[in-house]
């Protein structure tokens, strides 16, 4: 960018020259300004992919709740079957103990 005026806008009077410093201001600004928008939206991007691995470690994944059920099934099952195993291990100890007449 030319910090030099156009021939057909000089003029010897300091309003002029202050003109285009303040224009060449502005549009400094103005580059300043979506340069650091730019860089703040990089920076947010970072922090979201950031705290979305964060959470992803954190947090367990959600179980399937068919599966939670099925687990429960099958233990519940295994528990019965210890249950009959252990009620006719018991009967049949208590009759070969008992007297028989």
């Amino acid at each position: 960018m030319s910090t030099t005026t156009p021939s057909h806008n000089r003029s010897s009077s300091p309003q002029g020259t202050s003109t285009w410093a303040l224009i060449i201001k502005i549009k400094a600004k103005v580059s300043f300004i979506k340069f650091d928008t730019a860089q703040m939206a990089e920076r947010r991007r970072d922090l979201w992919k950031r705290q979305a691995a964060w959470l992803a470690d954190r947090d367990p994944p959600t179980p399937d709740p068919f599966q939670c059920a099925e687990a429960v099934l099958e233990k519940k099952q295994r528990q019965a079957e210890a249950l009959i195993k252990w009620t006719s291990s018991y009967h049949a100890d208590t009759a070969l103990r008992s007297p028989q007449r």
